[in-house]
């Protein structure tokens, strides 16, 4: 396949992906609206800011620039890569422990509520992985594996909506405060989920030890 047409196959790909993506933002957000009402759609709306803030100190444009380094540099592929995850597995804990220290004082001066602490503390804990997560979307897309990156993501948002889906209607029915808190471990699962890269196999699953760690989560934040 000639360069052009990769260009054009790769860019068309990742543009089904991002309307696929926004279809099911769109679905969780519905879901979300049934499952924890008016009050807690607010509530996780500025969860997720200050999250996204988190999350954007976190990965630190390192996708973007292993794309960058590694479509320029062939032979030094492997190389990066590793740079990156050290870099990403760093940057990512240091943002874990430091909203960790700040969500005390970012629910009380901040978003002025206390229930939104073990949201963040949930959120919190997910940023490592989250980082390492963009560092190997970049390195995909830059060596031209744009379909491995695309599934990767479609089933981390499917994967979410049907986590929070069982998890919300097992365990939190009828109370929006503990909805919200299973929903934000979804979303630590999601980003925990490891995953199997081939060049024709993109597969995520929950493995035993990933399943313990948020059974413990489970326990601390929804008993």
């Amino acid at each position: 396949m000639t360069s052009k047409k990769r260009f054009i196959r790769d860019g068309i790909m990742l543009s089904l992906v991002a309307l696929m993506t926004r279809v099911v933002s769109m679905a969780f957000s519905a879901f979300l609206s049934g499952a924890v009402g008016s009050e807690g759609v607010g509530l996780f709306t500025l969860v997720m800011t200050v999250y996204s803030f988190a999350l954007t100190l976190a990965t630190s444009g390192v996708g973007l620039a292993v794309t960058r380094a590694v479509a320029a540099s062939v032979d030094r592929r492997r190389g990066t890569l590793g740079a990156a995850l050290l870099y990403s597995a760093i940057f990512g804990s240091l943002s874990c422990i430091l909203l960790f220290i700040l969500a005390p004082l970012i629910c009380r001066y901040l978003i002025s509520s206390p229930e939104a602490l073990p949201l963040l503390e949930i959120l919190a804990l997910s940023l490592p992985a989250t980082s390492i997560t963009a560092a190997l979307g970049g390195y995909f897309i830059g060596v031209r594996r744009v379909r491995v990156n695309a599934l990767v993501q479609i089933f981390s948002q499917l994967l979410r909506i049907v986590l929070s889906y069982a998890l919300v209607t097992e365990k939190g029915s009828g109370d929006p405060a503990k909805a919200l808190r299973l929903i934000c471990i979804s979303v630590l699962i999601t980003e925990l989920s490891p995953v199997e890269r081939g060049d024709t196999v993109c597969k995520s699953f929950v493995d035993e030890e990933v399943l313990q760690y948020c059974r413990v989560v489970v326990g601390t934040y929804c008993h």
